[in-house]
């Protein structure tokens, strides 16, 4: 396995006020409710991590990797937990109930919008019964084409997908200026005045620690305000053809090199 640099999470549709999704406590419920490593454990059985930060794979300014920058900014803890915090999922999903006008957590509509494949209905079926279990939320699972899929995904014609990102250029601004407002990757509806403004100030700041900083700070906002949940940093795995005499290196951005025998292939 490598780090691939994907990074996976889930959209919420936050544009749609009638939809409860778009209700910030329940989609804070939702996210302290996810058992990261399970879903990984259960689903993918791999290497995959729970994602501590939304960018993955991508270098740091004073620490190796950027992720390590914003978990330090957060006092040493991720930003998502990597198994369920039931506390803070019941107290905010109370919350939400109250705001939302509802006596009981069963009168909540969720539906994951999943696209066909055994893993993604898996993924969708592990989701659905976390919520269940811990938050009694009576979730529902719509399975389409991936044509279907993307359609509806980017038309926000759902409540909840699954899907990821692989970064295009090592710097965190790969996975960060998609949240800004009416961005052509936003498939959420979200919109934050302040999140605009630090992608600005980085496009301009020449100052690299500074530039960091108004990264992380994004980070943080994403935490905060959760229009996507992200859930785990891929590590694929592959295996590779004893006819590669010169061994092989797959990397983030450089995906593979490898040094050919020839002849064994004629």
């Amino acid at each position: 396995n490598y780090m691939g640099g994907y990074s996976y999470w889930y959209w919420c549709n936050v544009r749609d006020a009638g939809r409860d999704v778009a209700n910030l406590n329940l989609r804070k419920a939702i996210s302290a409710a996810l058992d990261r490593e399970q879903i990984i454990s259960t689903v993918y059985k791999n290497d995959n991590e729970p994602s501590p930060c939304l960018a993955y794979g991508i270098s740091g300014v004073n620490t190796q990797t950027f992720g390590e920058a914003v978990v330090a900014a957060n006092g040493g803890n991720p930003l998502y937990a990597p198994t369920a915090d039931l506390d803070s999922a019941k107290e905010y999903l109370a919350k939400a109930l109250e705001e939302l006008g509802y006596k009981d957590a069963s009168e909540v509509s969720l539906c994951l919008m999943t696209s066909e494949g055994t893993q993604n209905e898996l993924l969708s079926q592990v989701v659905q019964e976390q919520l269940r279990k811990s938050l009694g939320l009576n979730v529902t699972i719509e399975v389409l084409t991936i044509t279907e899929w993307r359609a509806r995904r980017n038309s926000l014609d759902f409540d909840v997908c699954f899907g990821g990102w692989g970064p295009d250029y090592n710097d965190p601004n790969t996975f960060l200026d998609m949240w800004v407002t009416d961005g052509g990757n936003n498939q959420t509806g979200f919109s934050n005045e302040r999140y605009d403004e630090l992608i600005d100030l980085a496009a301009k700041e020449t100052d690299l620690e500074k530039r960091e900083s108004y990264f992380i700070e994004c980070e943080q906002i994403i935490a905060d305000q959760l229009p996507i949940g992200p859930s785990f940093w891929r590590a694929p795995s592959y295996a590779c053809s004893d006819k590669i005499k010169g061994g092989m290196h797959r990397s983030t951005f450089q995906d593979i090199y490898a040094v050919f025998d020839l002849e064994s292939f004629t």
